[in-house]
């Protein structure tokens, strides 16, 4: 394994990486997650352990070693090596890359560009405390009248909740805690 260098210009390091984690939408929430892991430095052994770990780990089409490989390729993280072992840390661009991807961040992000939705994310993200099927959450949202007026699915709410960190699919849709802190947040700001 390369000893990754870090690039001069941290800000385009990071527009390198936000494009490369972009494109890899099954792999996405798990590179965030190891480049927060990693803000501290971990054992190589460790992150790999970690990766198997986080919901969503099953589902990747990368083993967590190739995670690892595409995180350093692209300046993510670096290597340092100890007397027996490979230590990874987050490089400034990767730290710049999980700052602006940190759930709490896309999930405001999100219920600020849609408003006249965030009731019904919010409504999602509490109902998901409790595993759910896309059944039931479309029966949960079946009188919705904002949804017939606007022809909306399910299934839309429940990709842009999903690309914002907010639920992850586990056999059924479920809540992450960022989401539901978000959700509590988000009303809490709203409702004074």
């Amino acid at each position: 394994m390369n000893q990754s260098t870090q690039t001069a210009n941290p800000v385009s390091g990071a527009d390198e990486l936000f494009t490369k984690i972009a494109a890899e939408p099954a792999s996405r929430e798990i590179m965030y997650k190891t480049l927060t892991y990693c803000l501290t430095p971990r054992l190589l052994e460790d992150v790999k352990t970690q990766i198997r770990k986080w919901t969503g780990a099953k589902a990747m089409f990368h083993s967590p070693q190739a995670v690892i490989n595409c995180l350093l390729e692209t300046g993510g993280l670096e290597t340092s090596e100890t007397e027996n072992s490979i230590e990874l840390k987050t490089t400034p661009a990767g730290k710049t890359v999980a700052d602006a991807a940190a759930p709490h961040s896309r999930l405001t992000g999100l219920f600020r560009s849609s408003p006249e939705y965030a009731e019904i994310f919010i409504s999602i993200i509490r109902t998901c405390a409790q595993p759910k099927t896309i059944q039931e959450i479309e029966n949960m949202l079946a009188d919705n009248e904002l949804m017939r007026h606007e022809n909306i699915f399910a299934s839309y709410f429940l990709g842009e909740l999903e690309d914002a960190g907010g639920i992850e699919w586990d056999v059924k849709w479920v809540s992450t805690e960022p989401g539901i802190e978000a959700a509590a947040g988000w009303n809490l700001l709203n409702h004074k």
